[in-house]
């Protein structure tokens, strides 16, 4: 409802276009991984839609990748093993999940940008932060050192409560050159 030029206040410097084709091409990539054999490595990453394509044309786009998702999740053997994104081992299932927090995250996005105030069910939000404390928040990139803190947090989701250490990170990574050091 509020336009594909509308700034995306939760997602500095992208319009909702911008939201749009990166959740599309995120979907194209995780369809490719679920009916594909992508256990040794990842899938690539499928081509976005150019500047000279139409806001109707991006839309129509979006809603065909998101056609393609659904079927390819509901068709998949959820018990064979994928290309992890993080340190753990994952399977067909665990990406079918991780699209549900994906859509969701960025169905929030766009319905700030559309000035109203989005909804998330329960469950599925406590299930997206299990999934950011469970597999994203677990230690750091080799390159890098995780040093704990002293200072503890509790968090409490439905269903699910967490103590939490707080650490911080530093290192310079071999891919980027940037530094990172903090929290």
């Amino acid at each position: 409802s509020a336009g594909l030029a509308t700034d995306v206040p939760t997602c500095p410097g992208w319009d909702v276009r911008d939201l749009i084709i990166h959740t599309g091409v995120v979907h194209r990539h995780k369809v490719e991984t679920l009916v594909g054999d992508y256990q040794d490595k990842p899938a690539s990453h499928p081509e976005a839609p150019t500047d000279d394509m139409s806001d109707d044309d991006v839309m129509a786009w979006f809603l065909e990748g998101g056609a393609q998702l659904l079927d390819a999740c509901a068709g998949a053997d959820l018990a064979v093993p994928t290309w992890p994104s993080c340190p753990h081992y994952h399977t067909k299932a665990w990406w079918v999940e991780r699209m549900a927090h994906e859509t969701v995250i960025h169905r929030v996005d766009a319905v700030i940008a559309g000035g109203e105030t989005p909804t998330i069910d329960p469950w599925l939000a406590g299930e997206g932060v299990a999934e950011i404390l469970d597999e994203f928040l677990v230690g750091g990139p080799s390159w890098g050192t995780v040093t704990p803190m002293e200072e503890r947090i509790r968090l409490v989701t439905p269903g699910r409560p967490w103590d939490l250490r707080l650490a911080t990170f530093s290192g310079t990574s071999p891919y980027s050159g940037k530094t990172h050091e903090g929290l």
